[in-house]
């Protein structure tokens, strides 16, 4: 075997290290880094030729301070907001937003005042929660770390293995700093390249999490998806009386903070109210069949052909799926404007998708619902025979409802057609859908062939959603979303209220999406489908899918809002399905229009310029920036003046004169801060520009809005709000929710574990009870047999205490013998008086002997020569 050998290393003690400040988009695009390195000038750069788009920058300590901040922003974030502005022809005035970490050198006046100039919006990170709810630190940093960590490895592992293939010199390693820095340089520029090349890496932190959203007229509707939870973001108006569409207020919630009217909560505990969703069987009890006459488009032969002789297209997996708004739906939920009614629906379509492409229903993954078509009633159809999907008068029956849509159109061409409306039902019934049949003899649901009754055509193809309680207020988006997702249409029944398809929520993860009667949303088990409902789905899958479903194309640039090479005009959605103006299917200018509204601020809904002075952008308060007028010459709306310094702006804040709202505090000189105490903590607080300072109200009539986080919860009318509920309240909510139905409920439910538990309440303690009478039983055992059998010597002991039966006299017996005394081995009679004891004296410390048998009244070691008791 050869010897060893030892390599020597130099430079050990030569240590530099330097910063990287990463930043991504958040469609996982990183933006061009900047490099910190230890040094007063550029000299203490690596020499290296860096991309030029790489902000490389020194500080004394390596660190980011607040002139490499501003730095930063100036060179890599203002840079590419530009650009993505030009590119979305978009106006300068357009807001970003940037999400920091709590590191003291991005929270300086100097950074903030910065980022307000360059329109970037800030948010910071809350200390503490940069591993769970930074993106960077989720995804990339750790990723850039590993891998230059494995390049010096590499290089190391290189450097050694060189050195030793030589035996006769032995080199020495240089880790100088001379040498490493520019090889660093070249490592951090290979590392970095292969990062941008992994367009998912933002994605890793949350792999299966999802946002769809929609911005129009400065209010956002969104729906954001992670695993086991939703966030919801819709127009407030809808809900709030109070509220009108010009407040641009919008209420965020989570989708398992979602409830169902008392009403509907009422009458469905146990399982004995009416279910929140219908299902219509033609074949049913229901006179469904009356008139009805199948139209066949294929043989007769057909219906009982086996499924397996079919060959299936793995292909078509889409339902191409055409969605109708009636004028009641388009003026309440989407306040008459037609970017609202086609966001709504396609928000829920997508949210179904997010519901079915996961599920393997048995035939693979992928199945979802296409947007074929959207079409909206802006008024309600002129009808002689007052009956019309479309009237004007209101449905109170969906089932009557569902049946004129069925007739009301040639649905045919599409897989299925589904109504939105805004109407109360009775029975609380939110949607309502003609259930599928694995037969292709059977009408009903997806791919269901076209029909006659009584004269009329007729397709049952189709469905409903109403957004209105049967109590008449609005329907939550989260519970739109549920409704619409329902399976009838593809031929799910609804699930059983017992058994493995309905667990409960206490053991298990709550009740399938199927489940008869409403859902809140906020177990797990809410939104998928059980086993029984995939067995359904499944069935009519293997039968129909291929007849009408169609394959899924890659998204084409036309219809995503934007202009792009080769198109004039993108109306997105509403431009898709021919509901834009100005703009064509294929993304082409109408003829006689020369701009669109849906891309451009300046252009009017006639598809013209709009005049000079028509205003194409309201006041912005936080920017303090004023109105925009357009010029007539251009269709891009200019930036708005600045507004005057003191002006006020957002939240009690002051202008600065050049475009920037400076908050309540800083307006003053201050900075500002929550108070500790409670009671100050919705009120405007403040501290100087100290940080040794205690954070003080400074006006005690001026208060934060309603809705403003503070010390323990939230803000509301200037006090401090707690959102956490006490145990006590919690535990009497529990208790408001118990009722005979519930537990009935629950025992169906959960019958197995509630036996179990129940044979526990009653086993244990039994268990205990015996266990504690044998205890006492073996140690009275043990008391017994130490009294017969003593082994010590002890006159007296304490079992002797006890309270003993004494037997029953015997009669006196002539023998003299048997009367006789007992006695001491000396033979005088034996004496239960102390020695010490004289007749005659006090017999106050006389010991009393207890009253028992004579044979334990007297010393028990009194034996005779032979061995025997003396009686």
């Amino acid at each position: 075997m050869e010897g060893s050998k030892q390599v020597d290393i130099i430079g050990l003690e030569d240590k530099r290290e330097i910063t990287g400040l990463l930043g991504s988009t958040s469609d996982g695009c990183l933006l061009p880094p900047q490099i910190l390195y230890q040094g007063k000038t550029d000299q203490c750069h690596a020499k290296y030729p860096f991309p030029s788009d790489w902000d490389v920058f020194h500080t004394e300590s390596h660190w980011s301070n607040e002139q490499s901040m501003v730095r930063y922003i100036e060179t890599v974030l203002v840079p590419y907001t530009d650009k993505v502005k030009e590119e979305l022809d978009l106006p300068i005035r357009q807001q970003s937003i940037a999400i920091f970490d709590v590191f003291r050198a991005h929270r300086c006046q100097e950074v903030l005042d910065a980022l307000s100039k360059a329109r970037i919006q800030h948010v910071f990170v809350p200390a503490g929660c940069t591993g769970e709810l930074q993106p960077m630190d989720l995804s990339v940093n750790g990723e850039l770390k590993a891998a230059m960590k494995n390049e010096f490895t590499n290089w190391y592992a290189d450097m050694v293995a060189e050195d030793l293939k030589d035996s006769s010199t032995i080199n020495k390693v240089d880790l100088r700093l001379s040498v490493l820095k520019p090889l660093h340089a070249k490592w951090l520029s290979k590392v970095f390249h292969d990062l941008k090349s992994k367009k998912d890496i933002i994605l890793l932190g949350e792999d299966k999490s999802e946002v769809n959203a929609f911005l129009h007229d400065g209010v956002i509707s969104a729906t954001i998806s992670i695993p086991g939870e939703s966030f919801i973001i819709e127009p407030a108006w809808r809900h709030i009386d109070t509220l009108v569409r010009a407040s641009r207020t919008m209420m965020v919630y989570k989708g398992s903070d979602a409830k169902w009217p008392k009403e509907m909560e009422e009458a469905q505990k146990g399982g004995n109210g009416p279910n929140f969703c219908g299902a219509a069987h033609i074949d049913g009890d229901d006179g469904e069949t009356a008139g009805v006459t199948h139209a066949h488009d294929h043989d007769e032969d057909e219906h009982d052909m086996p499924h397996s002789r079919r060959k299936r297209a793995t292909g078509k997996k889409l339902c191409r799926l055409i969605a109708v708004a009636d004028y009641k739906f388009y003026q309440t939920i989407a306040g008459n404007d037609i970017y609202d009614a086609a966001n709504y629906i396609v928000g829920i379509i997508q949210k179904i998708n997010l519901i079915y492409k996961p599920t393997n229903f048995g035939q693979g993954v992928g199945y979802g619902v296409e947007l074929a078509m959207l079409k909206l009633h802006v008024a309600p159809t002129p009808t002689s025979t007052n009956k019309h999907y479309n009237m004007a008068q209101t449905w109170t029956n969906p089932y009557d409802l569902l049946t004129e849509f069925s007739q009301g159109d040639t649905w045919n061409d599409y897989c299925l057609a589904h109504l939105f409306t805004h109407q109360s039902f009775s029975n609380n019934v939110l949607g309502l859908a003609y259930i599928a049949s694995s037969k292709l003899s059977n009408l009903g649901g997806i791919c269901s062939a076209a029909s006659t009754k009584n004269g009329r055509p007729i397709y049952y193809n189709t469905g409903l959603t109403t957004t209105k309680y049967t109590g008449g207020g609005t329907v939550l988006a989260k519970q739109s979303q549920l409704v619409t997702a329902h399976g009838h249409n593809w031929g799910s029944e609804h699930d059983p209220t017992s058994g493995d398809c309905a667990p409960g929520s206490i053991i298990g993860n709550g009740k399938y999406l199927m489940y008869p009667f409403s859902v809140t949303g906020e177990d797990s088990n809410n939104d998928d489908f059980s086993t029984c409902s995939k067995t359904y789905i499944n069935a009519v899958l293997k039968s129909k899918a291929e007849s009408c479903f169609s394959e899924d194309t890659s998204e084409a640039p036309c219809g995503n809002g934007r202009v792009d090479s080769g198109e004039q005009c993108d109306g997105g959605y509403l431009g898709k399905f021919d509901l834009d103006p100005c703009c064509t299917t294929s993304c082409q200018l109408k003829t006689g229009s020369i701009c669109s509204p849906s891309n451009h601020a300046c252009c009017t809904t006639s598809c013209q310029r709009a005049s000079a002075g028509v205003v194409c952008s309201s006041d912005v308060q936080e920017t303090c920036t004023a109105e925009s007028v357009c010029t007539g010459s251009s269709l891009i709306c200019p930036q708005g003046a600045n507004k005057p310094l003191g002006a006020s702006c957002l939240d009690g804040g002051q202008c600065d004169g050049l475009g920037t709202c400076k908050a309540y505090c800083e307006a003053r000189g201050l900075q500002s801060c929550v108070c500790g105490d409670a009671g100050d903590s919705c009120k405007r607080c403040c501290r100087s520009a100290s940080t040794t300072n205690t954070c003080t109200a400074v006006n005690q009539t001026a208060f934060h809005q309603d809705g403003r986080p503070c010390t323990v919860g939230y803000c509301r009318q200037g006090t401090c709000i707690n959102s956490d509920p006490s145990y006590i309240s919690r535990f009497f909510d529990l208790i408001d929710q118990i009722s005979f139905d519930f537990i009935t409920e629950a025992f169906k439910t959960n019958m197995v574990a509630f036996i179990q538990v129940f044979s526990l309440l009653i086993w244990v303690p039994l268990s205990c009870v015996v266990w504690c009478r044998d205890k006492r039983s073996q140690k009275w055992s043990r008391n017994e047999l130490n009294i017969k059998k003593r082994e010590n010597r002890n006159l007296m002991v304490d079992q002797d205490g006890r309270p003993i039966k004494r037997p029953a006299k015997k009669p006196r017996s002539d023998n003299p013998y048997l009367s006789m005394e007992p006695r001491s081995l000396s033979g005088r009679p034996y004496s239960s008086r102390s020695p010490s004891t004289k007749p005659g004296k006090s017999q106050k410390n006389k010991v009393k002997p207890n009253r028992r048998r004579k044979d334990e009244n007297h010393l028990n070691m009194s034996r005779d020569l032979d061995g025997d008791s003396v009686a």
